[in-house]
């Protein structure tokens, strides 16, 4: 018997579940996609192996951001563990600093209705509700942006970051682990909701060429 895991919230899943425990350590094999899930597992004794996720680097064609603008966009679907509505909030702090800025998501769900709602209530402009898309279109959101950012409560997409890596975006991702190319910045979370808007004004900073060093300072000094 063989378990292909590859939720972010095995670390809850886990520690409430002691039939979930009991049932990963009686299967014969346990496969996970990165090196965060099975460090989850071995925290509660559950052997764990790692096949990648399988990426079409074919799809995607790179260009380099030296440049970079706060065009942003954002491929999470519209799910409370993925916290759009932060990615929003932020986005208009960023975007009172850059009036010019533009915010592309890519994305549906149940919290397509009041996301909507909340970009109208911020005032926000230049914001795309794409929907939901084919996986063989997505190259061409990302082409047309330089940032990509995501919000989730739950660890980042390794899958996602490995995409975002292969077209030159540059990204700004809470904690984001075992990506394959470079990522300019990384962050953990804060759990308040007006902490993690203000960890996000660092984006403005993108359209400058020091944007990770300056990221960096932002966030230890609680920007």
């Amino acid at each position: 018997v063989l378990v292909n895991y590859r939720s972010g919230e095995a670390p809850d899943h886990l520690r409430r579940s002691a039939i979930a425990r009991y049932t990963l350590r009686s299967v014969d094999r346990n496969i996970v996609p990165s090196r965060f899930l099975q460090e989850v597992f071995a925290k509660h004794v559950i052997a764990a192996e790692i096949i990648p996720n399988i990426i079409d680097t074919r799809r995607f064609a790179f260009r380099l951001r030296d440049q970079a603008q706060p065009r942003l966009v954002s491929t999470r679907n519209f799910e409370p563990l993925y916290d759009v509505a932060c990615t929003l909030r932020a986005f208009g702090i960023i975007q009172r600093r850059y009036p010019a800025a533009t915010l592309t998501l890519v994305g549906a769900g149940s919290e397509d209705a009041s996301l909507r709602r909340l970009a109208a209530e911020v005032g926000l402009r230049g914001v795309t509700f794409a929907g939901r898309v084919a996986p063989q279109d997505i190259s061409q959101y990302y082409a047309a942006a330089d940032i990509y950012v995501q919000t989730p409560t739950i660890d980042a997409d390794v899958a996602v970051s490995r995409n975002v890596s292969d077209t030159g975006l540059l990204m700004v991702a809470a904690r984001v682990l075992e990506v394959g190319a470079p990522i300019a910045f990384c962050f953990e979370m804060p759990s308040d909701e007006d902490e993690r808007a203000r960890v996000l004004t660092v984006l403005g900073n993108w359209a400058r060429r020091e944007a990770s060093v300056d990221i960096a300072i932002g966030v230890q000094r609680g920007v």
